[in-house]
C-alpha cells in the first residue's frame, strides 16, 4: 500500500492528521504529517518510517482515512501494533498487551491431570487453588518468561505491589493494571497508570483523536486536524 502522489505542480495536500512522537530510543523526527488516504507504518519502508526501531517490521500497519474517519489496520507477519486503552476492555485467550516495556499474553490454564496413577498413587505436588487464567511474559526472541496464575479470578500488575511485579521497569506504575474474570469474560483495566496499558489489535480498529500507539519501543500519539 502507498499514498497516491499529487499531480505534478499541484500543491501538496493539507495534512488531516499527525503522529506525534512521544517516545523514541532511536531518535527520528518529532512527528509525521498524514495527508493521503493511506499511510504505511514500518521500520524501513512505507510512509511513516521508524528506521531505527529494531522491533518494527518493514511494513507493520496502515492508517487508512475513510469518510473523514481514521482506521488502524494490522499487517500480519510483524510484531504488531498496540493501542493504549482508555476504558476497561475484554480480552480473549491469546491476546497480547504491553505494560511498560513488558510484553504479556493472556492464556488459559492447562487442563489439570491430577488423577492417581495405576499404583494408585497421586503425583506429589503443591496444593492447588482455583485459578481462572494465567499471564505469560514474552521475552525477546519469543520464549516465555515469568508465568503468573490468577489466584481466583484476578491478577494485578504493578511495579511495587501486585501479583506480577516488574520492579526494574520505570514505565510500570506502582499499581498499573488489573485483569479480572467477570461472568466468564476476562476484562483488562488500567489503574490510572502514567505510561498506560496497550493492547495489540487484530484486523483493524477505528482511531480517535489523541489515541496512543506502540510499535516496538516507540510510542506515537494521533492528533486529528479540526
Amino acid at each position: 500500500m502507498a499514498v497516491t502522489a499529487p499531480p505534478p505542480g499541484a500543491p501538496p495536500p493539507k495534512p488531516h492528521s499527525r503522529l506525534v512522537m512521544l517516545r523514541s530510543l532511536w531518535g527520528g523526527p518529532e512527528g509525521y504529517d498524514l495527508a493521503g488516504e493511506e499511510a504505511v507504518l514500518g521500520g524501513r519502508l512505507g510512509d511513516v518510517r521508524l528506521e531505527g526501531e529494531a522491533f518494527s517490521a518493514p511494513h507493520e500497519a496502515v492508517i487508512s482515512r475513510r469518510e473523514g474517519r481514521l482506521w488502524l489496520i494490522d499487517l500480519e507477519g510483524g510484531n504488531g501494533v498496540f493501542v493504549r486503552i482508555r476504558q476497561p476492555v475484554e480480552l480473549v485467550f491469546g491476546d497480547e498487551f504491553l505494560v511498560g516495556d513488558q510484553l504479556l499474553r493472556l492464556e488459559a490454564n492447562p487442563v489439570p491431570d491430577d488423577e492417581p496413577d495405576d499404583g494408585p498413587t497421586y503425583f506429589y505436588s503443591s496444593p492447588q487453588w482455583r485459578s481462572s487464567f494465567r499471564i505469560v511474559q514474552i521475552w525477546q526472541g519469543g520464549s516465555p518468561g515469568a508465568v503468573r496464575l490468577a489466584r481466583g479470578t484476578t491478577i494485578q500488575i504493578g511495579r511495587t505491589n501486585g501479583d506480577l511485579v516488574f520492579s526494574n521497569d520505570p514505565l510500570v506504575s506502582e499499581p498499573h493494571c488489573i485483569l479480572e474474570e467477570q461472568a466468564g469474560v476476562i476484562v483488562l483495566t488500567d489503574l490510572a497508570s502514567r505510561a498506560g496499558t496497550f493492547v495489540r489489535i487484530t484486523g483493524e480498529r477505528e482511531l480517535a483523536d489523541r489515541d496512543e500507539l506502540a510499535i516496538g519501543r516507540t510510542r506515537l500519539r494521533v492528533e486529528m486536524s479540526t
